[in-house]
Order: structure tokens, then sequence, then C-alpha cells
């Protein structure tokens, strides 16, 4: 390198001196690149797919027809999409609650299908999903009592009427409860049903005279 440098300064238009440049050149480049598929081959085992993502970045910035930097950056970008996807569910297990976003979730395990064998993270994921929808999808038996003289309604599930006991299915998810009576203030309550807890018991009665 000493003596290209020396040569550079001393013949800076020779054709050879400037061929020797350009092959060191491509050298160093090839080095970087192989450095990047390696690193970027280790973090796909370890289902770093952010970490894999800006890898395969930095070398498109280096040559932007890096064949393996074109595809891997494909499915990298679109495994970090399906990992977001789950992961905005099984962050907030709740949103399942909800007739959409049940429904999405749904949509989305049975696109994926089973995971890849080398993917065990995403694995480990697709199962603990279909776990949650299997538990919001699931009904959860509740007890509402009452004095036999308010009338109750659930929002969204109907009018109740009046009564002293009665037991309901319910999906999971948060309900509000309502209780009228003539001459007496309205209550609110509300219910939440969790998956798995059965035997939910909710006691409403209007106490409170107007």
């Amino acid at each position: 390198l000493a003596a290209l440098k020396e040569a550079s300064i001393l013949r800076p238009s020779d054709a050879a001196v400037f061929d020797v440049r350009q092959r060191i050149a491509g050298a160093r480049q090839e080095s970087q690149l192989s450095r990047f598929q390696r690193s970027a081959e280790s973090m796909v085992k370890s289902e770093n797919w952010q970490g894999v993502s800006n890898l395969y970045k930095s070398a498109l910035a280096i040559d932007a027809s890096a064949g393996f930097a074109l595809a891997g950056q494909e499915k990298a970008d679109a495994r970090l999409e399906l990992n977001r996807q789950f992961d905005h569910y099984l962050k907030k297990p709740e949103r399942l609650y909800a007739e959409e976003p049940l429904a999405n979730a749904e949509q989305l395990l049975s696109g994926i299908g089973s995971a890849p064998a080398d993917e065990p993270k995403l694995a480990r994921k697709i199962a603990t999903l279909q776990q949650l929808v299997a538990d919001a999808s699931t009904p959860v038996t509740v007890i509402l009592q009452s004095d036999g003289e308010t009338d109750i309604s659930i929002y969204h599930i109907g009018q109740l009427g009046s009564f002293t006991y009665q037991q309901l299915e319910l999906l999971p998810g948060t309900y509000t409860v309502v209780g009228t009576r003539y001459g007496y203030r309205d209550i609110h309550k509300q219910l939440s049903v969790q998956p798995g807890k059965q035997d939910t018991d909710l006691f409403i009665r209007c106490e409170e005279p107007i």
C-alpha cells in the first residue's frame, strides 16, 4: 500500500496504478460485504430481524445490486412486520376481547400456519396467540344478583328485566351493567369478565331514592 501511494503521487495518471487501486477498493468492498452477510446469517439464527434488516441496508448502501442483501432485506422486513403484528396482541391480550380485533387475530393465525422449525421465537408467539384467541372465544359463566325490583340491562347485550338471580354466558371483556327503578337513581357498574374464570358474581340494585 505504501508503494502504491508513492506510485500514485509520482504517476497519478498511470493506468496500471489506477487499475491496482480499483482492484484494492473492490477487494475491500467484497470483504466488507462478506462480513455483513456472515453477521446477518448469524442474526437470522437468533431471529434478530431488526439487526438483520439494518445489516442488509448497510450492504446495499455499499452495493445496491448485492443479491444476498436484496433477497435478505425483503425477508427481514416481512418477518419484522409479522412479529410486529403478533406483538400487537401479545403485549395487550385484552385487545382480543373486542369482536374486530379477535377476528383480525384469527385471520393472522390462519395466514401464518405453522412456524418454520428454525424460528422457535415465532413458534412460541404463534402458540401463545392461539391460546389467547381460544380463551377470548370461550364464554364465561356470569352470575348476576339483584333485588327483584331493579330492571337490569347490559350494554351491547340487552335488557334482562328484574330478577333476584340470573346466570349468563359472556365472552371475556368489560361490560357496563345498568340498573333502573322508578323513584330511584340509576346505577351503573362495570363487570370485568376474565378468560378461564368461572362463576363471576355481580350484585346490582338501585338503592338511592330520588
